[in-house]
């Protein structure tokens, strides 16, 4: 069958429901990927068909309603969002007010990670300032205020220090303006005791930047942050066999370097 013959509620159905195989579920998401991709459908069509499964009582029902959602901003970057300008940026932000209120379902607070993600990853938020603070702002509170990250898988957590990345790097002004200082409170519970070397990385590379974009708001959390990166010096790191990663013990070393050089006021704190 074609994507033309096959019944976008029984596809939004079977993706949404628990009880059906991975491979059913996979099955469904395909279909539904190839319709959307084709404009057969719209997003805003699945978000109707949706509507049953994100009111559930089931948390994984809910939570594979938004998981859909996610995905298909995840594996169509070039997805269509409205006709025109103005419809863009609305659906953008409608689509953006949704998954930041989801953090606020335990259940789902995963998925809603990726929905968001891929925003940032693939479409451009637009901030009038005369209304204050825009969508990165409430994203990134969202993030700091609703999800404790150290208690998430390494992926999310992964996913979070992306979506903090991003808007360091692409809404510097907007973050600097606005929420500097919750940025910075909200980074350092986020990255502190991170044990994964791969998230550890990450963490590393977003307290350069840090450092570099938010100056000098990030000063009066200097020892915080010293503490934060310090406290993995010396290195004690045995890559292991079947790590995929490829990361080694002098990547770490020459990162934590990176971040004890980043300003000269972490001078002090390297004398004993």
């Amino acid at each position: 069958k074609g994507t033309s013959d096959m019944d976008p509620v029984a596809l939004v159905n079977d993706y949404v429901d628990p009880n059906l195989p991975k491979s059913q579920h996979a099955t469904a998401l395909n279909f539904i990927i190839i319709a959307v991709h084709k404009e057969e459908i719209k997003l805003l069509e699945v978000v109707q068909l949706l509507k049953d499964a994100l009111t559930s009582k089931d948390d994984i029902k809910r939570s594979r309603g938004v998981l859909l959602l996610g995905e298909l901003l995840t594996r169509i970057p070039e997805i269509k969002l409205g006709s025109n300008e103005e419809e863009r940026m609305a659906q953008l932000h409608t689509l953006s007010a949704f998954f930041r209120a989801r953090l606020q379902d335990f259940c789902s607070q995963s998925e809603a990670i990726k929905g968001l993600l891929a925003l940032l990853k693939n479409h451009e938020f637009k901030n009038d300032e005369r209304k204050g603070p825009g969508e990165i702002c409430l994203i990134i509170n969202g993030i700091v205020t609703e999800i404790h990250t150290q208690s998430m898988r390494r992926s999310v957590r992964q996913q979070i220090f992306e979506i903090l990345r991003i808007g360091l790097e692409k809404y510097e002004k907007e973050i600097h303006k606005y929420i500097s200082r919750d940025f910075i409170v909200g980074l350092i519970p986020s990255i502190d005791l991170e044990k994964d070397p791969r998230c550890l990385l990450d963490s590393f590379k977003l307290i350069q930047l840090t450092i570099k974009t938010l100056s000098p708001e990030w000063e009066q959390f200097s020892e915080d942050l010293f503490e934060v990166f310090s406290c993995y010096f010396p290195v004690q790191f045995n890559r292991k066999g079947d790590d995929p990663s490829n990361i080694t013990k002098e990547d770490l070393e020459n990162e934590i370097l990176k971040c004890c050089t980043a300003s000269p006021i972490f001078a002090e704190y390297l004398i004993p």
